[in-house]
C-alpha cells in the first residue's frame, strides 16, 4: 500500500515510466491509474448524489397537499385525453360536442392501401 501510494505522488507530480520498466512497475503504474480514476467517478458519484439529495429535499418542501375527490364520478378517459389534448394546443375557449368511432369503410384508407400494395412487385411463378 506504501509504495501503491508513492506511486501516486510520483505519477501526480509528473514522473513517468522508465524507457523499459520492469513487470511490477508496470503494475503499479497501471493500479496508480487506476485509483485515480475511481476516485474521480466516485467524486463524481458522490457529487451528483447530493445534488439528488438536495433536490429531493427541495421538493419534499413545497409538494402541494392533495385532497381526495369527494364523489367518485364515472371518467370518460377517451374524453378526458381529448380535451387535455385541445386545450394544450388551442388557447381559446373550446367544446367537445362529439365523438364517434372511426369506421373501416374510410375512403382514404382504402385508397392508400390499394397505393401501397400496388406499388409491390409480386414475382409471378410460370
Amino acid at each position: 500500500m506504501n509504495t501503491l501510494l508513492r506511486a501516486l505522488v510520483a505519477v501526480i507530480s509528473g514522473a513517468k515510466l522508465p524507457d523499459s520498466p520492469t513487470f511490477w512497475e508496470t503494475i503499479q503504474f497501471q493500479l496508480t491509474g487506476l485509483a485515480i480514476v475511481m476516485a474521480a467517478l466516485a467524486g463524481l458519484w458522490f457529487m451528483s448524489a447530493a445534488v439528488g439529495w438536495a433536490f429531493k429535499q427541495a421538493g419534499q418542501r413545497h409538494k402541494p397537499v392533495m385532497t381526495p375527490n369527494p364523489e367518485p364520478a364515472a371518467v370518460n378517459a377517451p374524453a378526458a385525453v381529448i380535451a387535455a389534448a385541445v386545450a394544450a394546443i388551442i388557447d381559446e375557449p373550446h367544446k367537445i360536442v362529439s365523438m364517434a368511432p372511426a369506421s373501416g369503410n374510410n375512403p382514404w384508407t382504402s385508397h392508400g392501401r390499394e397505393q401501397i400494395f400496388s406499388s409491390h412487385k409480386v414475382p409471378r411463378r410460370s
